[in-house]
């Protein structure tokens, strides 16, 4: 067709106008009477339109067709054709007509597509308050106005499009936004193109109308279906349309950028993605004062954002909606939606992400509220993954909830920024879940000025949780949150967040770390504020085989029942610049490595004012308990490097393991006219007395302390020492208990010197009396006496070298293996030791195998059984090695030992008594046996030998 722009007369007049001549199949004629022109097809000579020639402007005017005018046709008659190059020229200027339309012929035309056929540009065609039951699509190719009729005191819309569900009610193609459709109703449609209204190229206006119970089957694609264009839809109704495939409400494709204003998106559902919209292809939405309520779909309830889409959310809200993920909203493969104090709320989603789910795309969310969503597994307000990069400003997440993961957010393998969000009440509640604010796995990003309050989780991390994830904090605040590990914040697997400037605060756990968990890892912390946290250990933090780095922070009235400030087991804290006070459990449980400039303290007290509470005071170098501190702990957080910490006689039942953090100081107990230890550590057989975790050396001293009833589901129910080599002297292990190794003492690494020392009923898996692993302990006068052990009833030594016993006695000690001594790949040295009276099924006395040669010079193995030595050994000279204790090899120096079982004890205070004002002559009733002191009666002095003699009777070796 060819279009020619050509002067005419108009017929009757000498007035010239300009027409549009098509020399094709289309002729051109002005009327002679009313001096319009008309469009004909010259072959079927079928009206067209009329275009009427306005002289004085010279403009043409399209109008409809003459024949429902009244007009006088034309035989032959010529059309001009109302394509649509040429209603969208003429678009500015031609004038508008109103038709009418409705269905008991009373109206300008019986069915709106007949009405469009002839209407011009921009006329308006009303239409009446009936439903129209349609076959076959309407079709709009002009820009004209369609509107529907009003019941104007209820304001239900009464014009009614009805597909009959055989066809979808509307097709748009091309036109612009002068074409509006108003007032309408798009009801029960069904087709594979869409189910309601199709817009292709095309811009309309759509005001107040509704969509409801349409259907897009096949491969059919939501109940509006935007392909290109910038269509507009204000006061618009979603409700209860369905689609087989993509967008039940809305499908939006091929750059379509389409704005909705004051919308409602209801009950609509689709069976695979985007329940209430769906975008792809570069689509650009943008939606204000919209809401998105009960919609559902496997993935996006509300809103699915697909390939490159960027829509952008105003003031909208997304409430009730469902999906398998994503239950609000759920944004894949590089899109990037915007939203803007919007409100997601009551969402739920079966797996991830009920309120919006974020897979590789870049969401950017302002002032966002995240209320009340709940997942089935992971992110019950947000769900992020597979490299999202998502930014948060302002935005809130309070009550959310999940099943595993993430109650708050769930971030796996991605990269955030939250500046100013909030995280409050949020929750997990599966009994193995993490993370009830935040989740975080193997993901990065920043947080600024965030707060979690509230958060709870059965498991770990109610603030947060991190699982191989490094996120940077600054200046944020975790408070009241509460779990069984890691209440603030846990971190797992190698996680080592950067902290400045944050808070933890009155966060509380069952277990351990109230403020922070970390194992593995080297989180690093500075100017940080732990305050008021509380566990059963590590009230503010709890460090397992993580060694984090700790910088300017202060740690106060946190509480536990070890280790009130700071936990560490198997790694190493450092501390630099920090405070340390008034932790209720103690200050530091564990090992420390001292960065300079620490303040370790019991108390607070700031009595100089300088802002540092005073601590390790140069001159407190003598501290006396009970009279100055009420309890061991505070008086050891008190004391200075060299201080002599004094402890008068009794039993102390300390609330959690002592420990010395590496201070060169000395705990001395009292003693007896005998010299006997009288200050007595009680472990209530609950809890582990002694630890020493920071490299203590031979300037920290133990002295004079009976160390009794530990407890340890680990080793070293007495004391363990890790890496630690520190002085004891007279002191006594008894009645103590491991799980593994050590009873009464366990050594790991560690070189530490025993002098005057016993072992006394202590008990353990291995090395009843001391577990010596890969150490070099130095014994001098030791006794081990009664232990018991599956190896090694008096000590069990493994990888352990060329360490050295004086003077030291085994005695009455059982095993399986190695009744007195357990040696594996171990070579001890025993010089003018006793070995004797020890049982075990092999190796009553000694047990050495795998490499194992222990050194013995003027030693005595006797009486054990059931043999004395099982196993290689070097014979250094002097020894005495026999089935019997004799003179010839051993001698015994116990005259109270009535009962002869080589021990001063109850039984022979029983029977001294039996014997009591005994005369020897004339004999009677063996009265000799009890006579200790040979004076001819039982009686007093006889007792006072025994209590003298009480404890295990001393074997010497022959002279």
């Amino acid at each position: 067709m060819r279009w020619k722009v050509m002067k005419t007369k108009a017929l009757g007049t000498d007035d010239s106008v300009t027409v549009l001549d098509i020399r094709s199949e289309l002729m051109t004629a002005v009327h002679p009477i009313d001096g319009q022109v008309r469009m004909v097809d010259e072959k079927r000579h079928t009206t067209s339109s009329c275009q009427s020639i306005n002289r004085e402007s010279n403009i043409m005017q399209t109008t409809t067709k003459c024949a429902h005018r009244g007009h006088h046709a034309l035989s032959p008659v010529f059309f001009l054709c109302a394509g649509i190059g040429l209603s969208t020229s003429l678009n500015a200027t031609l004038h508008a007509d109103t038709l009418s339309v409705c269905q008991d012929g009373s109206c300008d035309f019986v069915d709106i597509q007949s009405a469009l056929d002839a209407a011009n540009v921009k006329d308006v065609i009303e239409v009446s308050g009936e439903t129209y039951l349609l076959s076959a699509p309407i079709k709009i190719f002009k820009n004209i106005t369609l509107r529907g009729t009003i019941d104007t005191v209820t304001g239900e819309l009464l014009t009614r499009l009805d597909g009959q569900d055989q066809t979808e009610a509307m097709w748009c193609i091309a036109v612009g936004p002068d074409t509006v459709l108003d007032q309408l109703v798009f009801q029960n449609g069904r087709s594979e193109v869409c189910g309601g209204l199709w817009t292709n190229a095309a811009s309309p206006t759509v005001i107040n109308c509704t969509f409801e119970n349409n259907s897009a089957v096949g491969q059919g694609r939501g109940t509006v279906r935007n392909q290109g264009g910038n269509p507009s839809f204000s006061n618009c109704r979603f409700i209860n349309n369905a689609s087989e495939e993509l967008g039940a409400g809305m499908y939006n494709e091929g750059g379509a950028s389409p704005t909705l204003t004051d919308c409602t998106f209801m009950n609509n559902s689709s069976i695979t993605v985007g329940g209430g919209m769906f975008n792809v292809r570069g689509s650009a939405p943008v939606l204000t004062n919209c809401s998105f309520t009960n919609n559902s779909a496997a993935s996006g309830g509300g809103i699915y954002n697909d390939f490159n889409s960027s829509p952008f959310l105003t003031n909208c809200t997304f409430t009730g909606n469902s999906a398998q993920n994503g239950g609000g909203m759920y944004s894949f493969a590089e899109s990037t939606p915007t939203l803007t104090n919007c409100v997601f709320s009551g969402n739920t989603s079966e797996e991830s992400g009920a309120g919006m789910s974020n897979w590789e795309c870049q969401a950017i969310l302002n002032q966002c509220i995240f209320t009340s969503n709940h997942a089935g597994d992971e992110g019950g307000g947000m769900y992020n993954t597979a490299g999202s990069t998502s930014q948060l400003v302002g935005c809130l997440f309070e009550g959310n909830s999940a099943e595993l993961r993430g109650g708050g957010m769930y971030t796996s393998s991605s990269e955030l920024s939250l500046v100013e969000c909030t995280f409050t009440n949020n929750s997990v509640s599966s009994s193995i879940g993490k993370g009830g604010g935040m989740y975080n796995r193997q993901s990065q990003g920043t947080l600024t000025r965030c707060t979690f309050i509230g958060n709870s989780s059965p498991k770990k991390g109610a603030g947060m949780c991190n699982i191989s994830s490094n996120p940077v904090m600054d200046d944020c605040t975790f408070e009241a949150n509460s779990a069984e590990e890691g209440g603030g914040m846990f971190n797992q697997s190698g996680s080592s967040p950067a902290l400045t400037d944050c808070r933890f605060i009155g966060n509380s756990v069952q277990e351990r770390g109230g403020g922070m968990y970390n194992s593995g890892g080297f989180p690093t912390l500075t100017g940080c504020r732990f305050t008021d946290n509380s566990a059963e250990f590590g009230g503010g933090m709890y460090n397992s085989t993580s060694s984090p780095e700790i910088t300017g922070c202060q740690f106060t009235s946190n509480s536990a029942d070890s280790g009130g400030g700071v936990y560490s087991s198997f790694g190493t804290l450092l501390l630099t610049a920090t405070v340390v006070c008034e932790n209720p459990g103690g200050q530091i449980v564990g090992p420390v490595a001292n960065g300079g400039g620490n303040c370790i303290s019991h108390t607070c007290v700031d009595s100089d004012g300088d802002g540092t509470p005073d601590c390790n005071v140069p001159d407190d170098l003598n501290l006396q308990v009970p009279d100055e501190y009420s309890t061991i702990s505070n008086a050891i957080d008190a004391a200075a490097e060299g201080a002599i910490i004094t402890i008068a006689g009794g039993t102390y039942q300390p609330e959690r393991p002592l420990e010395l953090f590496g201070k060169s100081i000395t705990l001395r107990g009292s003693v007896n006219a005998e010299g006997a230890p009288i200050t007595i550590l009680d472990g209530q057989d609950t809890l582990q007395l002694i630890r020493c975790n920071n490299e203590e050396d031979s300037t920290t001293v133990f002295e004079n302390l009976v160390i009794q009833n530990g407890r340890t589901d680990t080793s070293g129910g007495g004391m363990h020492l890790y890496r630690s080599s520190p002085s004891l002297i007279n002191c006594v292990f008894r009645s103590n208990t491991a799980e593994t190794g050590g009873g009464g003492m366990h050594l790991y690494r560690s070189s530490p010197s025993l002098t005057n020392c016993v072992f006394m009923s202590n008990s353990a898996a291995t090395g009843g009396g001391m577990h010596n692993d890969r150490s070099s302990p130095s014994l001098i006068n030791c006794v081990f006496e009664s232990n018991t052990a599956e190896t090694g009833g008096g000590m069990h030594n493994e990888y352990s070298y060329s360490f050295i016993l004086t003077n030291c006695t085994f005695s009455l000690n059982v095993a399986d293996s190695g009744g007195g001594m357990y040696n594996y790949e171990s070579s001890p040295i025993l010089t003018e030791c006793l070995v004797v009276n020890n049982a075990a099924d092999y190796g009553g006395g000694i047990y050495s195998h795998y490499s194992s040669t222990p050194l013995l010079g003027g030693t005595s193995v006797c009486e054990n059984a059931p043999n004395q030595v099982f196993g290689d050994f070097t014979d250094q000279g002097g020894n005495c090695i026999n089935d019997v204790c004799n003179e010839s090899c051993a001698f015994v120096t116990c005259p109270a030992d009535i009962d002869g079982d080589a021990v001063v004890g109850a039984k022979d205070l029983t029977e001294l008594i039996a014997r009591w004002g005994c005369i020897v002559d004339p004999p009677g009733f063996n009265c000799a046996e009890a006579d200790l002191n040979e004076d001819g009666t039982v009686d007093g002095a006889d007792l006072t030998v025994l209590l003298n003699s009480w404890g295990v009777c001393q074997y010497r070796p022959p002279s």
